[in-house]
């Protein structure tokens, strides 16, 4: 039991360190609650863990819109018809001051 709450824990907590934290701390909350009959503190554990399962959520997004808007540069021509390849050495030569 030891290894695999590590696994999940070291899952949960990789990719995002804050909502990580967060949801452990909402589980936590939710296994306290749930053992000693508490149904506020499980509530808020669920209430917790629901904020960092949207948090996680809405970040991932974020990363997906910013990896669409990435360009792409191209160093060969376009056609492989061309047998040239593009000059690669410095077009301006900088003076030293």
């Amino acid at each position: 039991m030891n290894a695999a709450w590590h696994r999940i824990v070291k899952l949960v907590y990789r990719k995002e360190p804050i909502s990580g934290t967060i949801a452990i701390a909402g589980a936590a909350d939710i296994a306290i609650g749930g053992l000693e009959g508490s149904a506020s503190l499980l509530v808020f554990g669920v209430v917790v863990v629901a904020a960092a399962a949207t948090y996680r959520t809405w970040l991932s997004r974020k990363r997906s819109d910013r990896a669409v808007e990435t360009v792409s540069d191209y160093y060969l021509p376009p056609s492989p018809s061309s047998t040239a390849l593009p000059d690669l050495a410095p077009r301006h030569k900088r003076s030293s001051r």
